[in-house]
Formats: C-alpha cells, sequence, structure tokens
C-alpha cells in the first residue's frame, strides 16, 4: 500500500488487473491504475468496505490454494 491523504488506498497486488477484472465482474467497482499491478481503493461507507474487503480476502486465499 502507498502512503496517500485522499479518500482512498492505492494497493499493489500480485496479479492486479486480475483482481480489477473479478471485483468488476461481481459489482464492485474498483480503479484500474496505471502503476502496474496497483488497483484503486476508494473508502465509501462501511457496507461497501466490508464487502470489498471480504471479496480480497477471498480472491487471495483462492489464489493461495
Amino acid at each position: 500500500m502507498f502512503e496517500g491523504w485522499g479518500n482512498y488506498l492505492l494497493v499493489k497486488f500480485q496479479n492486479g488487473d486480475e483482481l480489477f477484472k473479478a471485483a468488476w465482474d461481481t459489482g464492485i467497482i474498483l480503479r484500474n491504475s496505471p502503476i502496474e499491478n496497483c488497483v484503486r481503493i476508494s473508502v465509501g461507507n462501511r457496507d461497501e468496505c466490508e464487502k470489498t474487503l471480504s471479496f480480497i480476502r477471498n480472491l487471495l486465499e483462492q489464489s493461495a490454494a
């Protein structure tokens, strides 16, 4: 994760493009970044944040298995 001062997080993943596409396909709107394998995650309300974090955790667990 990169240091920032806005209402979003810029996070580098092992395969950010795949995460972005998988999130989009499930209705979670993230922003692709021009920085390789980075995804911009906006801070929303509590439910949106929990849904996004749960999705990312599940995807990372699946890719680790």
